[in-house]
């Protein structure tokens, strides 16, 4: 089954910031609630206070566009984007890559850490593609991993994106020192490449 999963960021009017916040967390609230969803999670980012970022994980694209955009918790926040959102808003299309596809989700539908981490690539890179493969498993395996997935945005398929969360600093500084990890961390610098740091709104 191909999830139907989005990476969403907002740019929110600081005057709005608060109440458009307290819609978002209903939404989030009342998306998991939805059969259909699979993963439900409000970020802030770290770097500029009034970006957020949604994660989301859907069973279709129907479980979306039909049956989410009718809830009354979606009417509200989609209601106030007029006033509550600057320009900024970009929806980014995930589709799973590499042989460590498919993410397993939590039954809480969040990923469920405090902080979690996106990596975004313009170009792609094969090299990358291959290290990832050969460091998923370990990754995911490594106490304290939560998740740790790599996507092609395909709305814009040269974008590369990766999205993972620890227990703490600690947890991923461990993990680092398999080969598998360290391979795919040189990977990484090689390869021009944004880091988004994000805290659980």
């Amino acid at each position: 089954m191909q999830r139907h999963q989005l990476l969403v960021t907002l740019e929110v009017n600081p005057h709005m910031f608060g109440s458009y916040i307290g819609a978002m967390r209903d939404e989030e609230i009342g998306s998991r609630r939805e059969p259909g969803n699979l993963n439900f999670d409000l970020w802030r980012d770290e770097r500029e206070t009034n970006v957020i970022h949604l994660f989301q994980s859907w069973v279709s694209e129907r479980a979306l566009t039909e049956a989410h955009m009718k809830e009354p918790h979606f009417q509200y926040v989609r209601g106030l984007g007029d006033e509550a959102l600057i320009d900024l808003c970009e929806e980014r299309l995930l589709v799973e890559q590499g042989a460590g596809a498919h993410q397993p989700l939590s039954p809480g539908k969040s990923i469920g850490t405090q902080t979690a981490r996106v990596t975004i690539w313009s170009k792609p890179a094969i090299e990358l593609i291959t290290a990832y493969e050969l460091s998923a498993n370990v990754a995911r395996a490594a106490a304290g991993n939560r998740f740790w997935q790599l996507y092609v945005n395909w709305r814009r398929r040269n974008e590369m994106v990766l999205i993972e969360a620890w227990a703490d600093d600690a947890a991923r500084a461990r993990a680092g020192g398999s080969i598998e990890m360290a391979d795919f961390q040189a990977a990484v610098g090689r390869t021009p490449h944004e880091i988004i740091p994000l805290r659980k709104l």
